[in-house]
């Protein structure tokens, strides 16, 4: 999804993947943010499971997964309007849970 927002890598400079996940003593994989050294206040979590990360609430969006078919860009869109509002937040937490405010979550 964010390879399709930003191909060129202009605007999103970094980009988490399942591998860079932790994991509890479960085995269950967790999307920790502060074990990226990475501002927490310039960093989001997109992801279609809660569970994922669900520590840093704050900083997630939820999307709605984008398995199925190919034509289906709401999810893509919704994203994209995201960024669009984040520009003018300086906290990107604040940008989250403002547009979770407003849009609210997608299952």
């Amino acid at each position: 999804m964010i390879d399709w927002l930003d191909p060129n890598r202009e605007f999103i400079s970094h980009r988490l993947y399942r591998d860079t996940c932790t994991r509890s003593s479960g085995g269950h994989h967790h999307k920790d943010l502060t074990v990226t050294g990475r501002r927490l206040d310039r960093s989001v979590v997109i992801d279609d499971h809660p569970e994922l990360y669900g520590k840093h609430r704050q900083n997630a969006i939820h999307v709605s997964s984008l398995h199925g078919d190919p034509r289906d860009v709401e999810t893509l869109l919704k994203v994209q309007s995201f960024f669009e509002l984040e520009r003018s937040f300086k906290d990107m937490r604040c940008a989250a849970q403002t547009f979770v405010r407003i849009f609210g979550y997608w299952l």
